[in-house]
């Protein structure tokens, strides 16, 4: 089954120029998944964690823009869902996205493999496909800065919801005069209040890569690119 649902774009989602912020899209996209589940099985109660956004943008979405978000799954691959998301403006596309999914066992948290009937149940519908290859971290980041984690960036699961590490780069980049062409990010370890976290970062015209760390330990890789 595919969900669609119709959003007119906040205020308080967008940055210092009235455009979505990054932090603002992916919580669009993750509250429109969730409304799938709902949509499929009735309620959202598995234990899914998100390993991976590849995201494309073509064209800003302004504060009052009403967009449709579209989503699916695009296939099941052994450990891995991989679930696809195109937003629509006056009925062009002006963004998409793929992210990657892994499921946890209740009693024991830790990975299975994703039973058949998810597929059978929510439909395997193919779609856009993101590349393959996967960012990986730099042996050198140019600068680093410490991040706070507060109490409101914790989502119900008790750790740093995955929206408020995008929120975290505009810490290291004036990402307000910045037009984003593509964002990927792989999460790698979670995070918790009270953990010290250090964001390293490497900024060119084109594009910015960077490391989210606890110790040294990396919680999370990404980069972004520039129109």
């Amino acid at each position: 089954m595919k969900t669609v649902v119709k959003y007119k774009i906040p205020f308080y989602l967008c940055d210092l120029n009235g455009i979505l912020r990054l932090d603002g899209l992916v919580k669009l996209f993750v509250e429109t998944s969730i409304q799938n589940s709902f949509d499929v099985e009735g309620h959202f109660d598995s234990l899914w964690i998100l390993y991976r956004w590849y995201i494309e943008v073509f064209d800003d979405i302004n504060w009052t823009d009403e967009i449709e978000i579209h989503t699916y799954l695009n296939r099941i691959e052994g450990y891995l869902a991989y679930r696809n998301f195109e937003i629509y403006k006056d009925g062009k596309l002006i963004s998409r996205a793929q992210t990657k999914w892994l499921l946890l066992n209740h009693k024991t948290k830790r990975v299975i493999k994703i039973p058949r009937n998810f597929a059978e149940i929510y439909g395997e519908y193919g779609g856009f496909n993101s590349p393959k290859e996967e960012i990986k971290a730099l042996e050198i980041y140019t600068y680093k800065k410490k991040i706070m984690v507060r109490k409101s960036d914790l989502d119900k699961n008790a750790h740093v919801n995955n929206a408020a590490y995008l929120q975290y780069l505009y810490e290291g980049v004036d990402l307000e005069n910045k037009k984003v062409k593509t964002i990927e990010i792989i999460y790698k370890k979670e995070i918790k209040y009270g953990d010290d976290i250090e964001l390293e970062y490497i900024n060119k015209e084109d594009e910015y890569q960077f490391v989210l760390k606890k110790g040294d330990v990396i919680t999370a890789i990404g980069r972004l690119t520039f129109r």
